[in-house]
């Protein structure tokens, strides 16, 4: 990987399109766009122009401006190498003003001396005499290279005059996503009804089908399944493709089912599998040909009849297979050529970026102590998974005393210092950076993160060491911190200076991310990194002895964490009490310390259910008591991501989390009522889940903050 700083300070790519509509062409083309500069340079800024910025940066773990906000596109160019034009320059009638919004953006961009690219782009037929002169004008003086996805694109093109830069036509970059596969595609796939060894054939349509053509599509697909023994699949790419799904299974005779709402990856992965595809979606018929799955295209076929769709599916399904996966991997090789080219003019090097040509990453984490807590928990799990010949490490911490067991090895340094006078966190963070000086100013390092966040004394060293890359990992809604939490209102005036000295951050879930920027008021990429949760640990922890007992005959709900108002444990016993007014066979436990300890019990013992709940205090080991349970109460009043949910997931415990802390916890279900949850809830047989896509997922995004690799 590149690691020079260059010129300018340029070190960032823009990506502008038509993204944050909804179209799924364009956002599986963003999303392999993002992958391949990410797999290329982790530590790339990427920012995207957006129809609906919010939803583009919580999706995609990027920086994202609003396609009107001009002001936040400028500001985005300051520190961008380079533009990428992405989708279609033109796309129809309805798209005059985007057209003309798009040619405005490269022309900006250009005199912001930024590179530009057309990234793997169509043209579209520009009917106005003045706006096809417009863009061969633009494009002509003001682009520096164009990769297209077709010849269509490229007669487009010359037709318009455009004679330099010559185009390449590689293919559409929604080529490069990459199919989800193993046992993650299995259970997407279970969850869709679809069992994983199950024979089947995927009939995909875009638009209402007339009555003929509807009933020519059930027959098809009737005689497909009597011949060749291949169950009927619609899959949809939105509502009207649902609803032209329905109106041709009305017509079938044979065993169907209509499957919506999945990813791109996880749709490439089942019509990889699929035995054959019939399609009038563009995107479903890119997909199979990436995958080498036999299609057969409605796309243009008017009027067409089951005997017409019947014998293009026989032509298809009698091609070769080794023919079929030569065209695919022609397919492949040649979108490679969209990414390659961008990679050349950023001066990155392709192939495994992730490890440094000069030797291994070095990283420096700083957080406060290793005392009990999340934030600690999810430090630790970092280091133990760090691959020790990509990087190596050095943690600094202000405070001796120890809760976890910390990982030891040749490639992590633990090195500890002496904490700033407490009167400090009342003095202007910029005053601080002025007269505070580097203790190590030997050391140098690739990447410094504040893993403390809170701390004063983390972000002055992360700010203060000489590091190429400095990065804050945000563990709480700032927002609801400042007006619940009186201490950290009255240091926020002096600290909130700091944030403008991070190049990135890293936020546990996309829900503190909006909180973040509006209290902040940073632009830099905010990525998604939730905490990682080690269930190895986990599940040989809660395998071992212990002397606690529990009724099998209630149902047993724990709650995790210290005991604090943040925690919400006096609005959990609430609830409780509620449900075990109605319900007796319900028992609450306790785990953890904190200040409010006395209150919270006394609380317990004046609402009548002292008897029902106990407390067990501080636990070095709380999975052993987890594993006894049947459920996790979770009622904080504000969260950043609380690692117990994820730890209670993997032990196969139901989950009772309040409704308004769902965008901290995307995938898990939350209910308004704790009270009325517990009432139902039922014993049943736990199994354990280990998390693998989770945690893929977060390793996946801490590569690409860290620059190092994958855990």
């Amino acid at each position: 990987m590149d690691t020079t700083i260059r010129e300018n300070n340029r070190r960032g790519v823009v990506i502008c399109g038509s993204y944050g509509y909804g179209d799924p062409i364009c956002e599986a083309g963003l999303t392999a766009m993002i992958e391949g500069f990410r797999n290329a340079d982790p530590a790339l800024s990427i920012t995207v122009i957006s129809g609906d910025h919010k939803k583009t940066t919580e999706t995609y773990s990027v920086n994202s401006v609003g396609e009107y906000n001009f002001p936040g596109f400028l500001r985005a160019l300051r520190t961008c190498e380079l533009l990428v034009v992405g989708g279609d320059l033109y796309r129809g009638p309805d798209d005059v003003k985007g057209f003309r919004r798009r040619i405005s953006w490269i022309r900006s961009a250009k005199k912001a001396g930024c590179k530009v690219m057309m990234y793997g782009c169509g043209i579209g037929s520009i009917p106005e005499e003045q706006d096809r002169a417009l863009a061969a004008s633009v494009i002509s003086g003001c682009v520096d290279e164009i990769t297209l996805r077709d010849e269509t694109a490229a007669e487009e093109l010359r037709a318009l005059g455009v004679k330099a830069p010559v185009p390449i036509v590689t293919g559409d970059p929604a080529l490069a996503v990459v199919p989800s596969e193993g046992d993650d595609l299995d259970r997407s796939m279970e969850a869709l009804n679809i069992l994983p060894d199950e024979s089947y054939a995927i009939f995909a349509l875009q638009s209402m089908p007339g009555e003929p053509e509807a009933e020519a599509i059930a027959r098809a697909a009737d005689a497909n399944c009597r011949t060749n023994g291949l169950k009927t699949v619609f899959l949809c790419d939105g509502n009207e493709a649902v609803r032209a799904s329905e109106i041709a299974a009305e017509h079938m005779e044979t065993p169907y089912i209509i499957i919506s709402g999945m990813s791109a990856e996880t749709s490439l992965g089942i019509i990889k599998r699929a035995g054959l595809l019939v399609s009038a979606s563009e995107l479903e018929l890119l997909f199979a040909g990436s995958a080498g799955t036999p299609s057969v295209s409605l796309m243009g076929l008017s009027g067409y009849s089951a005997d017409d769709i019947t014998e293009r599916a026989e032509a298809a399904l009698f091609r070769s297979e080794p023919d079929r996966m030569a065209d695919a991997e022609a397919l492949r090789r040649a979108e490679q050529g969209n990414i390659d080219c961008a990679c050349r003019m950023l001066r990155i090097r392709r192939g495994d970026a992730r490890e440094k040509e000069d030797g291994p990453v070095r990283i420096a984490f700083f957080v406060n102590d290793f005392q009990v807590g999340g934030t600690q928990k999810a430090l630790v799990n970092i280091l133990k998974h760090l691959d020790s010949e990509s990087c190596v490490t050095d943690v600094y911490y202000f405070d001796d005393e120890l809760f976890y067991e910390l990982p030891h090895c040749d490639q992590i340094n633990y090195i500890k210092c002496d904490p700033l006078p407490y009167w400090c966190r009342f003095v202007f963070f910029g005053l601080l950076r002025i007269f505070y000086t580097n203790p190590f100013p030997d050391k140098q390092y690739d990447v410094a993160v504040d893993f403390g966040s809170d701390e004063t004394d983390c972000s002055l060293m992360a700010c203060s060491v000489r590091a190429r890359k400095r990065v804050m990992f945000v563990h709480s809604d700032i927002w609801q911190r400042i007006s619940e939490d009186r201490p950290f209102r009255t240091m926020w005036r002096f600290s909130r200076g700091k944030y403008r000295c991070f190049d990135e951050f890293a936020a546990a879930s996309p829900g503190i991310v909006e909180s973040f920027r509006q209290s902040t008021g940073v632009e830099a990429p905010v990525w998604i990194v939730p905490n990682y949760i080690d269930t190895k640990e986990i599940f040989e922890m809660a395998d071992r002895s212990v002397p606690f007992r529990v009724d099998e005959d209630r149902y047993n709900v724990c709650a995790v964490g210290r005991l604090c108002t943040r925690k919400g444990f006096d609005i959990l016993l609430d609830e409780f009490e509620r449900a075990a007014e109605q319900r007796s066979d319900i028992h609450l436990y306790i785990i953890g310390d904190g200040p409010e300890k006395e209150s919270l019990r006394e609380m317990a013992r004046e609402v009548g259910s002292g008897f029902n709940v106990s407390f067990l205090g501080k636990q070095s080991n709380p999975y052993v008591y987890m594993n006894k349970m049947d459920g996790l109460a979770v009622t904080s009043r504000y969260e950043g991501q609380g690692m117990a949910v994820f730890e209670a997931k993997a032990l196969g415990l139901d989950l009772f989390v309040s409704g308004d802390l769902a965008a901290y916890y995307p995938g898990i279900h939350c209910t308004d009522s704790i009270s009325g949850a517990l009432l139902v809830a039922d014993k049943h047989n736990r199994s354990r889940d280990s998390l693998e896509a989770y945690n893929r997922n977060i390793s996946r995004q801490l590569c690409r903050v860290l620059g190092v690799k994958e855990l």
